[in-house]
């Protein structure tokens, strides 16, 4: 399954690159025909159907080199065992989800009803009220699914992936899991604590904290900041007139 992937891989990214390339001719074909007032009305939405395509395929080749956007703020407060166990929970669950979307996609299009059917498409759409093979795009005068079949191929595709994953996250070696996770992590816990011992460490603490915390919500964070320093500051100047009063 691994050789599978990786051949499968090798493909979507040549077809990725073709579509970015088409998508770039398309805009400049509908610029320039726009500029002389011969604009073609096909040509956004099949710009628009290019770019879907792209932006699918392109999802499932991120899945298998585990290129996708993810905050890593908790998962580095673990040690190394169970942060190979959430890689691990990450690769199920994209897992559970191709053979989910599968299945859908499957029920979606019907090939055993349509097979009844004799390929008819009215025939299909009468015996099971589904009208997918019917319906036709705005401009193009071509069936929608047509477009529609990204989303088998995508579904096929990241099943593909996840099962690699899921491969070769099982045949790393058990050396990974020499370190005490728990152990791991109730040490950064008792360093941070102790890092709390004073007024001023604890500022400090405090800030480098907030400083990570930017990267899962930065607007909070920046207002607790602001928040911290105006008391700080509310408390210095207190304890200021009290020494003066004094």
């Amino acid at each position: 399954m691994i050789a599978v992937s990786n051949f499968v891989i090798k493909v979507e990214k040549k077809f990725v690159a073709f579509l970015a390339l088409v998508i770039t001719l398309l805009a400049l074909l509908n610029v320039v025909t726009r500029a002389f007032d011969k604009a073609l009305f096909w040509v956004d939405e099949l710009l628009i159907y290019t770019m879907v395509w792209m932006v699918l395929i392109g999802s499932s080749v991120m899945v298998r080199e585990k290129t996708g956007i993810a905050t890593t703020f908790f998962i580095e407060l673990l040690g190394r065992r169970l942060q190979i166990l959430c890689a691990y929970i990450v690769d199920v669950v994209i897992f559970g989800f191709a053979v989910a979307l599968t299945l859908l996609c499957w029920n979606w299009f019907d090939l055993p009803e349509l097979i009844r059917a004799g390929f008819d498409i009215r025939q299909f759409a009468a015996a099971s009220f589904n009208f997918i093979y019917q319906e036709p795009t705005t401009t193009l005068g071509i069936p929608k699914y047509l477009i529609w079949l990204v989303v088998p191929i995508v579904a096929v595709t990241l099943f593909i992936h996840s099962t690699a994953n899921l491969i070769e996250a099982l045949s790393k070696s058990e050396n990974n899991w020499h370190d005490d996770s728990l152990a791991n992590f109730h040490r950064i816990i008792v360093r941070r604590c102790a890092d709390c011992a004073g007024p001023r460490s604890f500022r400090t603490s405090l800030y480098r904290i907030v400083g990570k915390l930017h990267t899962v919500a930065i607007l909070p964070a920046a207002i607790v900041q602001r928040a911290w320093k105006l008391w700080a500051a509310c408390h210095s100047a207190i304890h200021a007139d009290r020494w003066i009063d004094e």
